[in-house]
């Protein structure tokens, strides 16, 4: 009940009505269910003097529902407010005033029933203990989300895995140690065996192209794959440099012959594999030198 209710009347029951605003204030109140009249259920005032009830017209046929007096029910007056329904209960809204009846109009609604005692309370669902909290799964015991097919990253390409000759090397010292595998493929793919081979037969441009390099590492590159395709040798029988491809060699004493020229830059380089160039060149030593 808020600060200004009213608590309703304990012997109102479900099948009860009220009435309010009728400008005959007696009829204001509540009605509770008490017998029959006609064989339908009659509604009576709590001061016991105003009845709720049905009647039909016995000329006409005509049916209402009246509130009126008890003691003059045969009676044209104590008939105060009624409803033309033919309704097994008492229709609820404006009921129009009637000879005896003072506006305004009464208004009709169902009575408000008394909240249930504990007793007459249905018992109360049973009460399913709730299960203890658990402790959160660790991060390395959770189960991946599947998020469609899996792509499984490539494996890093280390030198040792690498087949061109002298790539790795080259590669690492230009911190492009990313670009291995990339290179390397491209290398298998055109045949090249050594990193000379790639500017020996023009493929230089080729491959930073293809490797999508910045500018800057782009000519370190060019010029790293060109030094490898004109590497420095010593020919140990003159201590003179012999510089591939194509660079003759003047010498103050003998000429060494194309043979110990090979030997030499073998031992010198051991495992670089010796390119056309160098053969030529090794084998060109052996003629006059050239000015």
């Amino acid at each position: 009940m808020c600060r200004d209710g009213v608590l309703p009347n304990p012997t109102i029951t479900a099948d009860a009505y009220t009435v309010s605003g009728a400008g005959l204030t007696m009829v204001n109140g509540d009605y509770r269910r008490e017998g029959e009249y006609g064989g339908i259920a009659k509604y009576v005032h709590a001061n016991g003097q105003i009845y709720m009830l049905r009647f039909t017209m016995p000329k006409t046929g005509n049916i209402f529902w009246y509130l009126a007096d008890k003691d003059n029910l045969d009676k044209d007056s104590g008939d105060y407010y009624r409803i033309k329904a033919s309704d097994a209960r008492p229709p609820v809204g404006e009921w129009q005033m009637c000879r005896d009846g003072v506006l305004p109009n009464a208004i009709i609604r169902h009575a408000i029933p008394p909240p249930l005692s504990t007793s007459d309370r249905p018992p109360a669902p049973p009460q399913i203990p709730s299960p203890p909290p658990q402790a959160p799964t660790p991060p390395s015991q959770m189960e991946p989300v599947p998020m469609g097919i899996p792509i499984q990253a490539a494996a890093p390409v280390t030198p040792a895995a690498v087949q061109t000759a002298g790539l790795a090397a080259l590669l690492q010292s230009l911190n492009l140690h990313d670009k291995l595998g990339a290179a390397d493929a491209w290398c298998a793919d055109k045949g090249a065996e050594h990193v000379a081979d790639i500017a020996e037969y023009g493929l230089a441009e080729e491959l930073v192209s293809h490797l999508q390099l910045p500018i800057i590492k782009v000519k370190k590159l060019l010029a790293g794959l060109q030094s490898a395709a004109a590497p420095t040798m010593t020919d140990a029988a003159n201590h003179q440099t012999v510089t591939l491809p194509l660079r003759c060699h003047q010498s103050t004493g003998n000429q060494a012959s194309a043979a110990a020229i090979i030997q030499a830059a073998r031992a010198a380089t051991p495992g670089r594999r010796m390119t056309s160039s160098f053969l030529t060149t090794a084998r060109n030593l052996t003629r006059p030198s050239l000015r």
